[in-house]
């Protein structure tokens, strides 16, 4: 389906698929995702909602620091929801997920959620996390070949 709908190409169709499932309270540590990976992913949210964070990547050389980094942009993933990224976010940014079981719409902690009209949210909203949260990954991974 994520073929037929132009999201992969036949050629770098899917064939790396992880399930994973989260306690109302916990969270991902912003990350960036390996080097195997083809620089697109995307992540169907099930069962509860969250706001999915992007951070500044800052290499491990720079003498910037990441503490207290404040995000870049973050976005509401409602429960059935499907997000792609590529590009700059998935290759310059650190993405995650605050391990709270309430994220506020628009906080210091979630930098501004730029997807407040297409998910009904306002500035200020509180999303409560009560139900474990379950996520499908699907990514085109570039196996070593022998």
């Amino acid at each position: 389906l994520l073929v037929n709908l132009g999201i992969f190409d036949a050629d770098e169709r899917p064939n790396h698929y992880l399930i994973n499932q989260y306690l109302p309270d916990e969270g991902i540590l912003p990350h960036q995702d390996g080097p195997k990976y083809l620089p697109k992913v995307a992540i169907i949210s099930l069962n509860e909602q969250c706001v999915f964070t992007f951070y500044k990547y800052i290499p491990s050389s720079s003498t910037e620091s990441r503490a207290g980094q404040p995000p870049l942009c973050s976005l509401l993933l409602r429960p059935n929801s499907l997000l792609v990224f590529s590009g700059d976010a998935y290759t310059e940014c650190l993405h995650g997920i605050a391990p709270d079981s309430v994220h506020r719409i628009d906080s210091e902690s979630t930098g501004v959620v730029i997807n407040k009209e297409t998910t009904g949210a306002i500035s200020g909203d509180q999303v409560s996390r009560s139900e474990n949260r379950t996520s499908l990954t699907i990514r085109f991974v570039q196996w070593a070949r022998a």
